[in-house]
């Protein structure tokens, strides 16, 4: 009879060990994670309907503790080696579900359900092979470029002229610059175009939070007429530029980020207003760019869901 070694012995009964630790850790986190939750709310969608859930909208924010395992060295070296080396497959699937549990995975996916139009989950562009090419050969152009020295305004101008000259028949920014310059258009008569097109995609897709529209028109006259004496600012002079719910800008109320918690301070000192503008905001509106106002956002910037409950939404026009 072949008895098996000691070490054997040993890994074998701390893997049994780790085993009936995490299944445990596993079924602890399935019941708990919903302490402190109204236990009236249960799942509308009835994934899981003996579990009490947040309603999407509920704004009463209750504290969740979430955790993610930081290691290194030996650390790391073993957790790497129980997700990807060991034999014993299902120990890589136990872990991943307890950092899902622990970190309130299934309650994401119980809100999404209750998105009455789901966002498209994979908004992003995949260039095809020869754009990528072209993009990589203009790239690797860019690197070889001396950015040792500060670029002067001027040279900025002519940066951005040589761009909507190369792309005039690519590029909307172009077709604003040469429809100014040559007189077809201006950009008080370009904004009572837009404006009412805006209102009536954003009750679809909810792009904006906030757009301040006496002061887009007070920026279109003011841009009216530096065209009209011929000192536009820049080339981008006049051309409206939409600003994440991140950054302030002045005279508008200060940004809240997709949060309520924010929105509802905005909404306790409606006379308060952002007395500057963001560094961003305020080069773009050096070159005379037309700052719309405040795009929505998901709360703070973070959520898995692609939704923001303050401003329902945004949605995205290509899904």
């Amino acid at each position: 009879m072949v008895r098996p070694s000691f070490q054997t012995t040993a890994c074998f009964l701390l893997l049994s060990i780790a085993i009936f630790i995490l299944r445990a850790a596993v079924l602890q986190g399935v019941r708990s994670p919903h302490e402190g939750l109204d236990q009236s709310h249960h799942s509308p969608n009835g994934l899981y309907p003996s579990e009490p859930y947040p309603i999407l909208g509920d704004v009463n924010y209750q504290h969740e503790s979430l955790s993610a395992p930081a290691a290194t060295g030996t650390k790391l070296a073993f957790l790497a080696y129980w997700m990807t080396d060991c034999h014993f497959g299902f120990i890589s699937g136990l872990i991943t579900r307890l950092l899902l549990t622990n970190n309130k995975l299934h309650v994401m996916r119980e809100l999404s359900s209750q998105i009455p139009d789901p966002p498209l989950a994979f908004p992003m562009y995949h260039m095809t092979t020869e754009e990528r090419e072209v993009y990589d050969a203009n790239y690797r152009v860019g690197e070889h470029k001396d950015e040792t020295t500060p670029r002067s305004e001027t040279s900025i101008n002519d940066g951005i002229l040589e761009l909507l000259t190369e792309y005039r028949n690519e590029s909307s920014l172009a077709e604003y610059y040469f429809a100014y310059l040559e007189k077809r258009t201006t950009p008080t008569q370009r904004i009572h175009e837009i404006l009412p097109r805006l209102a009536e995609l954003n009750s679809d897709y909810v792009a904006f939070a906030l757009v301040n529209m006496t002061d887009v028109k007070r920026q279109c006259r003011d841009s009216d007429a530096r065209w009209a004496a011929g000192t536009p600012l820049s080339p981008l002079d006049g051309i409206p530029v939409a600003i994440k719910d991140s950054a302030a800008i002045m005279h508008l109320p200060p940004p809240t980020a997709g949060s309520y918690l924010f929105h509802a301070r905005n909404l306790a000192s409606p006379e308060v207003r952002s007395a500057y503008d963001d560094p961003t905001v305020a080069s773009l509106r050096g070159l005379g760019m037309i700052i719309l106002g405040h795009t929505a956002m998901t709360e703070g910037g973070m959520t898995m869901m692609g939704y923001g409950v303050k401003d329902g939404g945004p949605f995205n026009p290509h899904a």
